[in-house]
């Protein structure tokens, strides 16, 4: 009777400073100042999101021999791991009855574990779990907002910058530039039958976007997250966080590969329509390095950016003659002996070399792609602005070579 009543007491506080708004620190801070026993709150992944009472040397212990944790006891829900450098009695956070994050009692030597310590621990790991719950709600509430906000600038339902003045002031940040316009497209390392949660994943980048402090607003446009970052001047500093985030995010999405398009600086929201025009063209050729700036694209990028993809295949159709045909093998082959060809300058040996071929099956593949295309790669002005096509279909994604 007396532990329940104990128990009870203990519920009542935790509870009671959730009503109250304490932040989960607080709280989980409160519980450690009665029991004396450190408590670490992980996510599915082993990322730390809180921890109280351990010190950093504790924190490296505790990283270096969780591979020797080994499974030893249950008590209700709450499982018992040991190893020779310390205990874990962990307990799982559900949020909406699913597996959200772990909530553990960590006993260091000589801390011993008390029989009836799980039961502490449950109420702990119930009030975390409404402590996340009301956090991740008022994310979603300040998404909803910069969704209305960027909502309106991608689908140019603003007449002038006055017109989103009414938004703006409801904001915890100052929305002021240098701004700039990212776009993040996610595939599947391996294709599965589950399609890819766009929500999930911009709440994701938007929780790591507020834990670094990097003001910004977040959308979702076709199949590709869309961010306008604020206060953007710095370009390096901006790049080796964002690098970061897409780590860290990353580590928990195993399956997914993230491509990330950036655009010019601008400092006028009136021109964030021709920004997101430039982060989507440089998302586009983000395939070999993950952030690809449209500013790096140079006079491509201007190409690309004044052309509608009918004008550029019409152009095409134009000029690869005969060779305007994605779908043949035989024509593929030869369109991709044309692309690296003169990619390399019409440099036979480095060609070959590149192609792994020999020399004289090289100058007849040269040989048949000058039938088809009725024009000799001796034109250099032709052979110059053949690439460029070439170059602006790749990057656009309309052609692709395996």
């Amino acid at each position: 009777k007396q532990l329940l009543d104990r128990i009870s007491t203990f519920h009542n506080k935790l509870t009671q400073s959730v009503t109250e708004k304490l932040s989960m620190e607080e709280i989980i801070q409160s519980a450690y100042n009665v029991l004396k026993i450190p408590i670490l709150i992980e996510n599915l992944h082993g990322d730390v999101i809180l921890q109280i009472g351990l010190s950093q040397d504790q924190l490296q212990l505790i990283k270096d021999n969780q591979h020797n944790l080994k499974y030893t006891q249950q008590y209700s829900n709450n499982s018992l791991f040991e190893s020779p450098a310390y205990s874990k009695l962990v307990s799982p956070i559900l949020i909406n009855k699913k597996h959200y994050a772990n909530c553990s009692f960590i006993y260091l030597s000589p801390q011993s574990i008390e029989e009836h310590n799980h039961l502490y621990l449950d109420r702990i790991s119930n009030v975390t779990s409404l402590c996340l719950l009301y956090e991740n709600a008022q994310i979603e509430e300040q998404e909803r907002l910069t969704h209305t906000l960027l909502d309106r600038l991608i689908h140019k339902k603003f007449q002038s910058t006055l017109d989103l003045e009414s938004y703006l002031k409801f904001f915890p940040f100052k929305i002021q530039g240098p701004f700039s316009t990212t776009v993040i497209r996610i595939a599947q390392k391996i294709e599965t039958d589950s399609l890819i949660n766009l929500h999930e994943q911009l709440l994701l980048f938007s929780k790591d976007f507020k834990s670094f402090s990097i003001p910004s607003l977040f959308s979702i446009f076709g199949e590709n997250i869309v961010i306008l970052n604020t206060q953007y001047s710095d370009k390096k500093s901006f790049e080796r966080l964002f690098k970061s985030i897409i780590r860290h995010i990353e580590k928990r999405n195993s399956n997914y590969r993230y491509f990330v398009g950036m655009s010019i600086p601008f400092n006028d929201l009136m021109q964030f329509e021709k920004s997101h025009e430039e982060a989507k063209i440089a998302e586009n050729i983000s395939k070999q390095s993950q952030l690809k700036y449209y500013e790096d694209l140079g006079f491509l990028g201007n190409f690309i950016a004044n052309m509608s993809v009918d004008q550029l295949h019409e152009i095409a159709k134009s000029m690869l003659n005969e060779l305007y045909d994605f779908n043949d093998p035989r024509k593929k082959d030869l369109l991709y002996t044309l692309y690296k060809y003169l990619s390399n300058g019409q440099k036979l040996k480095e060609t070959m070399e590149g192609l792994a071929i020999s020399m004289g099956g090289l100058q007849y593949r040269i040989k048949q792609i000058e039938l088809l295309l009725n024009k000799s790669l001796k034109d250099s002005s032709y052979s110059a602005y053949l690439l460029l096509i070439l170059e602006s279909l790749i990057l656009l994604d309309e052609l692709q070579f395996n």
